[in-house]
């Protein structure tokens, strides 16, 4: 549980040769954006040690029903902390793409998917 917010945070992450899809479900916050920033940057390191390469990071809000400011704010660090172009967002609610669009988050999509349940 995020602080007195009712959804708890959820992530679950898919990657494969050199990429990697993070889905969120929840109330996203600033502290908890920070937390997730922190996991991307460990999550690419390893991807780019095991391949060699800048590896690429697209996370799914399409499941977020809450995003303030401190938490855009935690999104645009760890997009400065990875290289180039290897951070993108998707399927954000209005609100969200309003915080985000202007940092250039939210372009591009992904070819992974997560597994059929």
């Amino acid at each position: 549980m995020l602080g007195d917010r009712t959804a708890p945070l959820a992530v679950e992450v898919y990657w494969d040769s050199g990429e990697a899809l993070f889905v969120v479900r929840g109330e996203l916050d600033g502290l908890a954006a920070a937390d997730l920033a922190e996991r991307m940057v460990e999550v690419a390191r390893v991807l780019q040690a095991l391949n060699g390469q800048s590896p690429r990071l697209v996370v799914d809000l399409a499941g977020v029903g809450y995003l303030n400011q401190a938490a855009a704010r935690a999104l645009i660090v760890a997009r400065e902390r990875l290289p180039d172009g290897s951070l993108l967002l998707r399927s954000p609610s209005r609100g969200a793409r309003r915080l985000l669009g202007p940092a250039g988050l939210l372009d591009g999509s992904t070819a992974i998917s997560p597994p059929e349940s």
